[in-house]
Order: C-alpha cells, then structure tokens, then sequence
C-alpha cells in the first residue's frame, strides 16, 4: 500500500521506471495499487492486465483485478480471473515439501482444536456433530458461484438455505499464504474458526463483524 498523499510522487517514480523499458509486472501492480487509492478502477484494471501480460501467473494480479472488474459490472471476467487466482494459488503452492505442508497443516489443525476446546461447554456440545473440515482452498465449483477463491473459511448449513449438510470449512492454505508468521496464523485460525461458529449460531456477516471476528 502506497502511503496516503504519497500517491503522485509514487505514480510519478514507476512512470520513469516503466519508460525505461523492459519493466517488471510489479511495477504494474504497484501502479494499480495508486490508481486504486485515486478511485481510477479503469486505469487500474490497464494496469493489472499490463502486469499479467509480463507474468501470467501473477496470482495476486489476477485476484485484484477479479475485484476491480467486479466493481466494473464485468462479471464473466472477472470470474476468469478469480479462477485464475485458484489456479496460480495452486502453482505457487507446488514448490512446498511434503513435510512442509503436513507442518502448516497439522499446526493449523492444532489451532483449531484449541479454539474449539475453549469455547463455553453448552456451545461445545451444541457443536458436537459439526464436523470442522480443514480443506486447502475453495474448489472451482465453488468460485463458479461467486465465493471467493482466498477465503479463509465457510459455514454450510440450514442458514444459509444449503442443500449441502451443516458444516464448517477452514481453507488452510489461504490463512497460510496470508499469514506466514506463526503467531499471526494461530489468530487467524481463531477468528475464522469462531466467524463461521457464529453463523452456526445464527449471525449474519455484520452481526460476527460486531464481535470483532470479520
């Protein structure tokens, strides 16, 4: 993020570095972070796409630009682009070790039970038969739909109308990628875990961002 009333004196140094020629896309990128700041969604977008157009794996790009061109009323591309986000999310997922992931994934299954080990006894046991599923992200299916493809996790369930049985979802690998610093993943975990038990329970989205748990 490009400090506030720094926004022109930024634009102005990544127009000379672009101008130099044989620039790299995250010039373009932070290019759209500053027209983003000025409200410029068009200029924004140009410049994301520039940024793709160097490197057509940039997965935060394609996630940004699936949101501006959303904000632009062009959904079918900006539902390209979202899948792109899974897609590249996936891609820079592959350089990981085995062991490295079952690490990330048994600390954040730690996490969880802990969160759910400290809630008041009458909600444990409200939440006995709802199984908390640990998955590495939304599936394509899922994005099709409309969700978010770097959301941390989801409540399925009676209400929200779904056919699918009451569950919870943690997408371990998006809390992961956002939140590589272990004491920031471990409140992370917490704070998606409780924001879907309080769709459980019966919150809608601005009654769990009233408990601090958006």
């Amino acid at each position: 993020m490009i400090e506030e009333g720094a926004v022109d004196e930024a634009m102005s140094q990544l127009s000379e570095l672009e101008a130099i020629g044989d620039a790299p896309p995250e010039v373009f990128w932070l290019k759209a972070q500053a027209f983003l700041q000025k409200d410029e969604l068009p200029s924004a977008r140009d410049a994301l796409t520039q940024a793709l157009g160097i490197d057509a794996d940039y997965a935060d790009a394609h996630y940004v630009l699936a949101q501006v061109l959303r904000s632009l009323k062009d959904e079918e591309a900006a539902l390209h682009h979202e899948l792109e986000t899974l897609r590249c999310d996936a891609l820079d997922e592959s350089d990981m070790t085995d062991e490295e992931m079952q690490d990330e994934l048994s600390f954040i299954e730690g996490e969880a039970e802990r969160c759910l080990s400290e809630l008041p006894e009458d909600l444990r046991a409200r939440l006995e038969n709802v199984p908390v599923l640990l998955v590495p992200r939304p599936d394509e299916e899922l994005v099709r739909s409309g969700f978010d493809a770097r959301a941390f996790g989801l409540f399925e369930g009676p209400e929200d109308g779904a056919v699918a049985p009451t569950r919870i979802v943690i997408f371990h690998a998006n809390l992961a990628s956002e939140f590589p610093e272990p004491e920031l993943l471990a409140e992370q975990v917490h704070v998606t875990l409780l924001h879907e038990v309080g769709h459980f329970f019966g919150l809608d989205e601005d009654g769990v961002a009233r408990l601090g748990l958006a």
